[in-house]
């Protein structure tokens, strides 16, 4: 099973939620669809700076990239119309259908020794099934996301990963 998951199934968000929800509001400003390279002109950005929040919007099944334009979802529009405690559940739904996700949440949930499970080991599971990615940035955006999607809670004194209860 190490590293041989097929890349499919690694999909990470690579950018903060701010920055991904930023998008999908200036997105909706554009009546649903634009190009990606004059949202980031009107916004004062390089295209580089954009791309990890589109390619992020789409991994969640909020956004549809396809020759340089973006697009929302249906499901990008409902979040959009939701409260925040609805977008939770809507972004806790998508990161569900992520395997990496649902990969460390079971891993944590089967390691919780009532405390939680130490960072490290966290990092040296995902350095055992995603070998290719950095497995210290890679934990640092699961649990963003996750803790985003009330999925996972975790304690930065104690360095301890929770399942959300």
């Amino acid at each position: 099973m190490a590293g041989d998951l097929p890349q499919k199934e690694i999909q990470l968000p690579g950018a903060h939620h701010g920055q991904v929800f930023g998008l999908l509001e200036i997105l909706d400003d554009y009546g649903g669809k634009a190009d990606l390279a004059r949202i980031a002109d009107d916004v004062f950005l390089e295209l580089d700076d954009l791309l990890p929040a589109s390619e992020t919007a789409e991994i969640l099944g909020l956004a549809k990239v396809d020759a340089g334009d973006i697009t929302l979802t249906e499901e990008g529009k409902r979040f959009l119309a939701a409260g925040i405690r609805r977008r939770k559940k809507i972004i806790q739904q998508r990161l569900l259908e992520l395997e990496i996700f649902k990969m460390v949440l079971d891993f944590v949930k089967k390691n919780d020794d009532g405390d939680g499970v130490e960072k490290d080991k966290v990092i040296a599971f995902l350095n055992s099934i995603i070998s290719e990615r950095d497995p210290e940035l890679c934990f640092r955006w699961i649990v963003e996301w996750a803790r985003h999607g009330l999925l996972l809670r975790y304690d930065s004194q104690g360095n301890r990963v929770k399942p959300q209860r």
